[in-house]
């Protein structure tokens, strides 16, 4: 049994490695339905589940949506309770901190889900949207219980210094921050391997 962590400030816990889900549904990257199928996904859901790996992680590009839909199909037919996580994909000219709500109200509905545990932002871009302005939008999805937590992935510690807001200021009334990092058990070098609080 691991020793659960917890996400945030939220009630959530989960174990302290999770599942990424890239390679659920993504055809052009992962040759899903080439090189695997549905079947394999099933068991690699199905022997996550069983050792006791209940973090599933996903976003809305993965796949171009694939993912997430494979994910919440899998997640709906789970005896287990998992924890869903998902991105909001920054992609340049999306339309700024606006296209957020629109973006998860997407991602909710290929889940089949109405609210997901950890929402992210999926990669640093301050141009297409401010850090400020991003956390304004996830603080009201959080406040409308379409998300329990709120977070980043893929910010470099030097990103999360500069552009997370400090404890005192106005802007730390926001939900929790997370930042998701990479890690790869076949890549040991890394040395990000596990998701760092950043408030």
């Amino acid at each position: 049994m691991y020793s659960r962590v917890r996400l945030g400030q939220s009630p959530v816990e989960v174990a302290p490695l999770g599942v990424g889900c890239w390679a659920w549904g993504d055809k052009r990257y992962c040759r899903y339905e080439e090189a695997y199928g549905p079947r394999d996904v099933i068991g690699a859901s199905e022997a996550s589940v069983a050792a006791e790996l209940d973090l599933f992680d996903t976003a809305e590009v993965y796949g171009w949506g694939k993912s997430e839909k494979i994910v919440g199909a899998l997640a709906r037919r789970s005896k287990a309770n998992v924890v869903i996580a998902t991105k909001y994909a920054t992609l340049s000219g999306r339309g700024g901190a606006r296209a957020i709500h629109k973006g998860l109200a997407g991602s909710l509905k290929r889940l089949g889900l109405q609210r997901v545990d950890l929402y992210q932002l999926h990669w640093a871009d301050f141009e297409e949207v401010s850090i400020d302005d991003a956390m304004s939008a996830f603080a009201e999805i959080v406040h409308a219980g379409e998300a329990s937590v709120v977070g980043v992935s893929n910010f470099r510690a030097a990103e999360i210094g500069k552009h997370m807001p400090p404890r005192q200021s106005a802007a730390s009334r926001s939900p929790p921050i997370r930042c998701t990092t990479h890690c790869c058990i076949a890549r040991r070098r890394s040395t990000a391997c596990s998701m760092l609080a950043a408030s």
